[in-house]
């Protein structure tokens, strides 16, 4: 994946990220968190009373939108962007590093009573797409805030100083539920406006993992993929030549899976998986215009684009046991796979290694959509 992480996201194609993976129910905060360091620097500290700052009076303006009953999207989203601004000191730090805690408390319980409070009254008011996204913002919210505690919790351990109290923090839904969807895989929705978009994505996925069947490796090339797998290789025959093409076709497919270990079995599931991902996105038209973002955009309305074509493929390799995310940036995205332990991007079918602790190392480099077992991705 070295050769193409340089050049990812960097396609030249229309698109607009939709966040799809959201989190409901509520939570609390409780307690001091307190993580100290001798090493505190006055240029650390500004930082973080910024930060803070930041998020009081995003904490504000929603409070006095909850209190007059005016409320809008922009007001959850400015605090969801005030606590990824947390979210991302956190996650790159070592323990310690973060010296402002106890000034964070109190405005933690102040943004945990804010996103506890509720707006169904307000929202009768409300018609339309604000009824819609609104409380699809306030979720967001929540789990952003729950990516916040799971990043203290990793800090914590790494220090005995901490006097952290994760005895309460944000509770898990009582069913799968993602808004008003139930989900089968993580929280995953494919981007899906309701239950029957998502009903009728998971039906034509299944059928078409039913229809393809579970012999290894389909197409004229079938026999090359077996030969790769068994150790023969293009640079053995003439080029140009039948077998060279076959096993260059078979390499530039499974080369990269094969090179870093992964078992056979796992390479023929996840090459199944690809097989029946892309013949649900062919034939789907990009509108060029930024709008198609989910996999009920590409399998019904036949519009597709990078968003909606990355959902489509999550929900093939989720329906087959695959732990996936989707990795975004300001004009792309792209659907990513856990394989064996490491993360591959999947794009025409070639699986292509992603090496993400440096990828998020890039400013221009986010998480689009967790993964699929809830875990941060390493």
């Amino acid at each position: 994946m070295k050769r193409r992480i340089n050049s990812l996201f960097t396609k030249s194609i229309l698109c607009t990220i939709c966040t799809a993976t959201i989190l409901c129910g509520s939570f609390s905060y409780e307690g001091s968190i307190s993580a100290v360091s001798a090493a505190t620097t006055d240029i650390r500290v500004s930082d973080e009373e910024a930060l803070i700052t930041n998020l009081k009076a995003a904490n504000t303006r929603l409070s006095e939108g909850i209190s007059s009953g005016m409320i809008n999207d922009s007001m959850y989203k400015d605090v969801k962007a005030s606590l990824l601004g947390f979210n991302v000191k956190l996650e790159d730090m070592a323990y310690g590093d973060f010296v402002s805690f106890d000034s964070l408390t109190e405005e933690l319980k102040t943004t945990t009573n804010l996103l506890n409070t509720q707006i169904d009254e307000i929202l009768a008011g409300y018609n339309g797409y604000d009824k819609f996204i609104i409380p699809l913002e306030r979720d967001f919210c929540m789990e952003e805030f729950q990516r916040f505690q799971i990043s203290v919790r990793a800090l914590s351990k790494k220090g005995p100083s901490s006097t952290l109290n994760t005895s309460s923090v944000i509770m898990p839904s009582s069913s799968n539920k993602v808004g008003r969807i139930t989900v089968r895989y993580g929280r995953h929705t494919y981007s899906s406006m309701n239950q029957v978009e998502y009903d009728a994505v998971m039906k034509i996925v299944e059928e078409a993992i039913k229809d393809r069947g579970t012999e290894p490796f389909a197409g004229k090339y079938q026999a090359y993929f077996f030969r790769y797998l068994d150790g023969d290789r293009k640079t053995n025959y003439e080029k140009r030549g039948v077998d060279y093409i076959g096993l260059h076709v078979a390499e530039g497919s499974i080369g990269e899976l094969v090179e870093a270990g992964v078992p056979r079995e796992t390479i023929i599931k996840a090459k199944i998986a690809g097989d029946v991902a892309l013949l649900l996105i062919r034939g789907s038209v990009d509108p060029r215009n930024g709008k198609p973002n989910s996999a009920y955009d590409t399998l019904i309305d036949r519009q597709g684009d990078c968003d909606s074509d990355a959902q489509t493929i999550l929900a093939v390799f989720d329906a087959l046991g695959f732990n996936t995310a989707i990795i975004g940036s300001p004009n792309h995205a792209d659907a990513i796979i856990e394989i064996d332990g490491k993360w591959w991007d999947f794009t025409s079918d070639s699986f292509l290694r992603v090496d993400m602790t440096q990828a998020l190392k890039r400013k221009d480099i986010y998480i689009h959509t967790r993964p699929t077992n809830g875990l941060p991705i390493k």
